[in-house]
């Protein structure tokens, strides 16, 4: 692992001192390029559209509950079979594959949520073939609204402070980013030692 980390923090470390550089020799195209990239998106009409487009399987589901149901319960079977019977290492296996340490946890913890989707997915596979009816319920609370307007609304102010400083000291700002990226590079450099 830390034969691919280091060149990659290297390389980053690179990116962050040759823009620091760049904003210290030429100023004016350093700004011009946070000017591209600092554009704003507007949002609104893509929040349009997706609370526009509005469809239902409902009905579909309803009329062929046999089908359906049908089709659910065996998809929860296989994910139960191959998560059961297939996927299940030992984790002296698992460790032995993969020197992560974080890896066998993450591993269990998926076959785990797996596990669980696949016996949810049964339990409604089994409602959905014999009542449909009895998911009316949770088939409404499921098809509530959502507004993305009140999320959009925050995320729709301009924080340019940060913008506005660097426009009046570039060159300060190219030096610090230069010798922060130098002193992480140092500091990474211990570390990795």
């Amino acid at each position: 692992m830390r034969t691919i980390l280091e060149p990659m923090i290297f390389f980053l470390i690179s990116l962050v001192c040759i823009s620091g550089i760049w904003a210290l020799l030429a100023p004016q195209a350093f700004l011009r390029l946070n000017r591209l990239c600092s554009t704003w998106v507007e949002t609104r009409g893509f929040e349009t559209k997706l609370s526009a487009n509005r469809f239902s399987l409902d009905r579909l589901i309803y009329r062929h509950h046999l089908i359906s149901g049908s089709l659910l319960l065996v998809a929860s079977l296989g994910l139960l079979y191959l998560v059961l019977f297939h996927l299940a290492v030992t984790p002296a296996k698992v460790e032995q594959a993969v020197a992560y340490q974080w890896f066998p946890l993450f591993y269990e913890s998926l076959l785990s949520f797996a596990c669980l989707a696949g016996i949810i997915g049964m339990i409604v596979g089994m409602i959905v073939f014999i009542r449909p009816s009895s998911l009316k319920l949770a088939e409404s609370w499921g098809n509530q609204s959502v507004s993305l307007q009140p999320l959009v609304e925050r995320l729709e102010r301009r924080f340019d402070m940060v913008d506005l400083w660097v426009e009046r000291h570039t060159r300060l700002f190219g030096g610090m980013v230069v010798l922060f990226a130098c002193l992480i590079g140092l500091l990474v450099r211990e570390v990795m030692r």
